[in-house]
C-alpha cells in the first residue's frame, strides 16, 4: 500500500487519493490529479452515486466541487 500512496505513480503527479471498500475482497484506490481541461465532466446526484461509479469506470473526470462533496448529495 505504501507504494500506491507515493507522491508520484505511473499515472504521474497525485494531488489526492482515497480508498473505497465495496466488500472485504473488493477495494478501490482512487487517485486524482487536477487538470486544466477534461474531455468530459461527470457529476453525482441523488441517484447517480460516486462510489457506485468506481466499480464501473476505470477513469472519470469531476469538477473539483463535485469531488469534494461527492458524498453530500441528495
Amino acid at each position: 500500500m505504501s507504494g500506491a500512496c507515493a507522491p508520484r505513480t505511473l499515472f504521474g503527479l497525485v494531488d489526492f487519493n482515497n480508498a473505497i471498500v465495496h466488500f472485504p475482497a473488493e477495494r478501490m484506490l482512487c487517485i486524482g490529479t487536477f487538470v486544466g481541461e477534461a474531455p468530459y465532466s461527470n457529476t453525482f446526484t441523488w441517484l447517480k452515486i460516486f462510489y457506485h461509479s468506481t466499480k464501473e469506470h476505470m477513469r472519470d473526470f469531476l469538477p473539483t466541487k463535485h469531488y469534494f462533496f461527492r458524498y453530500d448529495v441528495g
